[in-house]
């Protein structure tokens, strides 16, 4: 079952959102540039002479909602994310994050 799928089945099924995935109603389908990478834009400002004053990665509040909804799903979701944290450099809950930088000077 590819993402949308699944996230069309945990609206749906989870939290009640008989209308997910029909025309006009989520989840679209999210693509995500590459270069909007964390660790290649944590590159790019230090290559550019820019100073991070702060950077922070966290998992977004959909989990925690989705324990309170079903929690049998959100179980089977934390062991995923466990599982693939194993084989990833990165964290896989961390969907979020926040990067400041400026020019030094």
């Amino acid at each position: 079952m590819d993402a949308p799928l699944v996230h069309v089945f945990i609206l749906r099924h989870a939290f009640k959102n008989m209308a997910a995935g029909l025309p006009g109603f989520p989840p679209f389908e999210t693509v995500h540039h590459s270069d909007i990478d964390p660790q290649k834009l944590t590159a790019w400002a230090h290559e550019s002479g820019l100073e991070i004053l702060f950077y922070t990665a966290y998992e977004s509040t959909r989990r925690a909602a989705l324990q309170k909804k079903c929690p049998v799903i959100a179980f089977f979701w934390g062991m995923t994310i466990l599982l693939g944290n194993k084989f990833r450099s990165s964290a896989l809950e961390a969907s979020d994050y926040f990067l400041v930088v400026r020019k030094p000077g």
